[in-house]
């Protein structure tokens, strides 16, 4: 009798362990379900080498140049939405234009970005709607110390105002969808304003 009573609390307890763990792997999975969306994909670092570095080129040279570029990087990317608010001492380095674009609220240190990875869509987005001053939601206005869901916004933001095609935040972008991009919120700035002094 007694083996019988040991044997039903050893297999009661199992069964609150598996119901436990069940619950923890749920948990887990829906965890990840809802963050993901919200914080996107790692980084990636681009694979391709340009023929000639970027960083050799003038403003006028460089803009060609991103017409052909099969993929842009961050620095690429941040380089081109600097010429639109960035009127003179424009930095030359990818660290110092990093920097820039930090201090102006382009990107967000919690992406933990580097000049060398790829330019998806919502950071590109994001970087395009504080340029050119376009407004942000309640939610987005929340999470913007850590930049939880402000890519996913900025995209759909900037598709509504026809400056940058709509499709998933972490999408690359090609250089001359970013050279598009960014002539296209030069004409946005152009029709609605400039907010070349307005502060991050």
């Amino acid at each position: 009798m007694i083996a019988a009573a040991r044997d039903s609390q050893h297999r009661k307890r199992r069964r609150r362990t598996l119901r436990h763990r069940r619950g923890a792997t749920a948990a887990a999975c829906i965890a990840a379900m809802v963050i993901a969306p919200l914080t996107g994909c790692a980084p990636e670092i681009r694979r391709w080498t340009p023929p000639q570095s970027p960083d050799t080129l003038d403003d006028a040279a460089f803009l060609h140049y991103l017409a052909e570029a099969p993929t842009a990087s961050v620095d690429e990317g941040v380089r081109a939405v600097l010429l639109l608010v960035e009127t003179e001492g424009k930095p030359s380095t990818p660290e110092a234009r990093m920097q820039a674009a930090l201090d102006r609220g382009l990107v967000v240190p919690a992406w933990r970005l580097k000049p060398e990875h790829v330019l998806t869509r919502g950071v590109l987005a994001h970087m395009i709607r504080r340029a050119c001053g376009i407004g942000t939601d309640l939610a987005s206005a929340i999470t913007a110390p850590t930049g939880l869901g402000d890519r996913r916004y900025a995209v759909r933001a900037c598709a509504e105002e026809r400056l940058l095609v709509y499709g998933s935040p972490d999408e690359r972008i090609r250089g001359g969808e970013l050279l598009d991009a960014v002539s296209r919120a030069d004409a946005y700035l152009e029709r609605c304003g400039s907010v070349r002094d307005a502060e991050p």
